[in-house]
Parts: C-alpha cells; structure tokens; sequence
C-alpha cells in the first residue's frame, strides 16, 4: 500500500530552530521583538545562538538572523 504523506525533511531543522527560538524567547520573559532592541553581544542572546547551534544544523546566517542579531559573523 502506497501512502500520499510525504515529509519534507529539509523542513524540520528550520521548524526545531524555530520553536527553539519561540521557547528562549519565552523562557527569558521577552517578546519576540525585544530580539531587535538587544545588542548582538548580549549573553542571552549569545546563550540561544549557541544551544541552537550544539542542537541543530542550522547554519550561521539562518542562526543570525532568527536571533535578529545583524551578521552571522
């Protein structure tokens, strides 16, 4: 038997980042908008980019700008 469900597996790393980005957001009591008004070097900021690091495969660029931190350098 043949089944029409198909999964789009390059989709899931950005849909873990996301949700991951969402729970630190919340866990730190921010809004998602107070990613903007923070600077790039924050510790919090910093905390998040390297558990989304350790924990996915998202590259630097999408890592950056889903922390809205500017360069990914």
């Amino acid at each position: 038997m043949q089944s029409n469900f198909s999964v789009n597996y390059s989709l899931i790393p950005l849909c873990t980042g996301k949700r991951m980005v969402s729970a630190g957001v919340k866990k730190l009591m921010w809004e998602e908008n107070e990613l903007l008004e923070r600077r790039n070097g924050d510790p919090e900021n910093i905390r998040l980019a390297r558990e989304l690091r350790v924990k996915t495969t998202l590259s630097l660029t999408w890592i950056a700008a889903g922390l809205k931190t500017g360069s990914w350098t």
